[in-house]
């Protein structure tokens, strides 16, 4: 066989079976990320809905407890099963993209593979309790990815699907409130001129209403102040998170946010302006108008400890951002560059990611050490420091002790001083002179580091005000919200010669 012919037979091979050979290669992606995830255990949020099903929406609760009752205390299923979802929303993503931007193929791949190793979402894969985050998303894009279909060329079985679909998504989670709106913009801005109809999208704005008001009083009680439905769409194209000053500054200046989010709509302008790709304002609008409930948990703008609730704005965002990869390789000089280019930002994605994997790990093996410690002490004590987030890594001491649960056993406790973690090993790394803390029957007195301190303060952030002297030690009080001090302390132990109450 001549290589001219080795060649067509291989492309005609490629068209032929490129689902197929996108689908295994998409897993094999999956594994080479997330095998550093194997082995961490709950954090955070885990905790509470172990011990509270009932706060999930009824579709989703019904998975969640399937999942507790099944895997028990054992956390690698929980994982692999958030994994399966994800694996799951990427075929979605794939087939939704290439719908969208009408271009090679591979563009879905790379809207896939953009999604999957977004950090500003790690918390939907490594939290055990993930899945509450991926399944109504994976509801909401198939949904939309058989309207899809039906756009193109309606059946009465396309049809029975896309509103058995839609109905389940709209009626699984308030996160799926927006989702007409997101039709709409699929009739008016992918369906061709000649092919849109007002017609189709009726039965789903009634299914859409009755979805709304079933969700009415977790709608009606959101915050839907500007900051708090807009803002944090900015971590999906931006997923490293803010320095603690720079959220602080926001927080204390609102007017900064105003100008920031006037030069991203303006850069988003001209880009539209200078592609002029119908599938770019597409994706930009929808992943505004997906932002309908923001969600009831905040999103840290310095660890992005929320952000599983940007799931669907993520995948809008992809569509846009290939898109505009797509409308530069028009340019025969810009098609080299372009490949090189993205190929570059998804291995700097995947080493995020992997990031973002090690830092769970590392929380996770010191909550455990945490629990056992809190465990033995046989009596209630008080958390100090109180450590909150490491990185992406919600490590949330207090949590784990709160509950009784298959992973944790409640232990009363007093949280004492949160602070953020910073290093791995956060005794040795906070700068806290424990040789110098002062401790009596009310309140114990701490010198930390001004800077550390800085670094390490909670949302808002207010902390940073404190003495700007590089090198000096701010003095702590730490005093009960009531009653005495704890006789015992951790992960700070007093010393041998402290008081005791």
């Amino acid at each position: 066989m001549s290589e001219e012919k080795k060649v067509s037979v291989l492309v005609q091979w490629r068209r032929r079976y490129r689902g197929g050979y996108d689908a295994v290669t998409m897993v094999l992606y999956i594994a080479l990320v997330y095998v550093w995830a194997l082995g961490i255990g709950p954090l955070g949020r885990d905790f509470a809905l172990m011990a509270e099903p009932e706060r999930l929406p009824r579709i989703v609760r019904a998975l969640w407890e399937v999942e507790l009752k099944i895997f028990g205390a054992n956390a690698t299923p929980y994982l692999l099963l958030n994994l399966l979802l994800l694996y799951a929303c990427m075929l979605l993503i794939y087939r939704l993209t290439n719908r969208a931007v009408q271009g090679p193929w591979w563009l879905g791949t790379l809207a896939a593979l953009f999604f999957m190793a977004n950090p500003v979402h790690s918390e939907a894969v490594l939290n055990l309790s993930g899945s509450t985050d991926l399944f109504p998303a994976l509801l909401g894009l198939g949904a939309l990815v058989a309207y899809a279909e039906v756009a193109v060329g309606a059946s009465a079985w396309k049809w029975a699907l896309a509103l058995a679909l839609f109905a389940i998504a709209a009626l699984a989670s308030p996160m799926n409130a927006g989702l007409i709106f997101i039709i709409l913009l699929w009739e008016i801005l992918i369906v061709e001129p000649g092919a849109r109809s007002w017609k189709r999208p009726l039965p789903f704005a009634t299914l859409a209403l009755a979805g709304i008001v079933h969700f009415w009083p977790l709608l009606s009680a959101a915050d839907h102040r500007f900051s708090n439905l807009f803002a944090p769409v900015y971590f999906v194209a931006y997923p490293l998170g803010f320095l603690p000053e720079s959220a602080q500054r926001f927080h204390e200046h609102p007017w900064t946010g105003w100008v920031a989010a006037f030069a991203a709509l303006a850069v988003a302008t001209l880009i539209y302006w200078k592609a002029r790709r119908r599938a770019i304002l597409f994706g930009i609008l929808a992943m505004l108008a997906i932002r309908f409930y923001p969600g009831d948990r905040m999103i840290d703008p310095v660890h992005l400890i929320g952000g599983g609730q940007l799931l669907l704005p993520t995948v809008f965002f992809n569509i846009a951002l290939v898109t505009v990869f797509f409308r530069m390789m028009d340019h025969p000089r810009w098609r080299l560059p372009v490949v090189s280019g993205t190929t570059l930002i998804v291995i700097v994605f995947f080493c995020m990611m992997i990031r973002s994997e090690l830092a769970w790990r590392t929380a996770s093996e010191q909550v455990k050490a945490f629990q056992a410690e809190a465990v033995k002490a046989g009596e209630p004590i008080g958390v100090l420091p109180d450590y909150r987030y490491f990185r992406t890594a919600p490590v949330c001491l207090s949590e784990s002790i709160q509950h009784d649960t298959p992973f944790s056993t409640r232990v009363p406790h007093e949280s004492l001083l949160a602070l953020h973690q910073l290093h791995a090993t956060p005794l040795h790394k906070t700068k806290i002179r424990t040789e110098a803390a002062q401790w009596s029957d009310d309140k114990v007195k701490l010198w930390i580091d001004c800077a550390t301190l800085r670094e390490a303060a909670p949302w808002p952030y207010d902390l940073l005000r404190s003495s700007k002297t590089e090198g000096a030690a701010c003095v702590v009080e730490v005093e009960p919200k009531s009653g005495a001090l704890p006789r015992k302390t951790l992960p700070l132990t007093p010393p041998a010669d402290a008081p005791v109450p």
